[in-house]
């Protein structure tokens, strides 16, 4: 099947429809699907149906070529991007930390703002332990964690367990998540 009077394209398998559907033969690959616009320096996929209405989409994959991004709409309105660092955006369209949302991506490391409300939040189920692991270079280099309804932080045999019930805070060994007694010191001379 092959349809091209000028705009009308089609393709499958193609023998020339260059976009507006073609399958196959799209520059030097084969057996792609492309997606594309001459005209407006985007390319859609879209979803919708018929409650919402002639041309009017409520999802949709988006290349927007003026910065080489992907965008993902849902309610027709961008919720996700990947932009052409291949930072993943959620919620965003840049990475600025002024703006509410996550970026992600190698060399980019993890940004989370969100406005007036918790950050990020981490929940343990089952058993006490680490909640969150640091590492440098691979190794471990300390947790915070849990210890029944209580905060545990430290490295190793030295850790601290911020005991609210008894209103003190006890030396922890955040290793094997038990109390440690007259094992480390707090400050020392130089």
């Amino acid at each position: 099947l092959a349809i091209n009077p000028a705009g009308g394209n089609v393709g499958i398998g193609t023998s020339s429809p260059q976009r507006q559907l073609q399958v196959g033969e799209y520059g030097t690959g084969s057996g792609t699907i492309a997606i594309a616009s001459a005209t407006n320096g985007y390319g859609y996929l879209v979803f919708g149906d018929s409650v919402a209405g002639d041309g009017v989409y409520r999802g949709a994959i988006t290349y927007d070529h003026s910065n080489d991004a992907m965008l993902f709409n849902t309610a027709a309105s961008e919720r996700m991007r990947i932009d052409s660092s291949g930072v993943l955006l959620v919620g965003k369209t840049s990475t600025s930390l002024s703006s509410d949302g996550v970026a992600a991506g190698a060399g980019q490391g993890l940004d989370a703002t969100v406005y007036n409300n918790n950050v990020a939040r981490f929940n343990r189920r089952n058993s006490d332990g680490s909640i969150v692991s640091f590492y440098k270079d691979g190794s471990v280099t300390g947790s915070i964690g849990t210890s029944g309804v209580d905060l545990t932080i430290g490295t190793g045999d030295v850790g601290l367990k911020f005991n609210d019930a008894s209103n003190r805070i006890d030396p922890w060994n955040v290793t094997t998540n038990t109390s440690v007694d007259g094992a480390f010191d707090l400050g020392k001379t130089d």
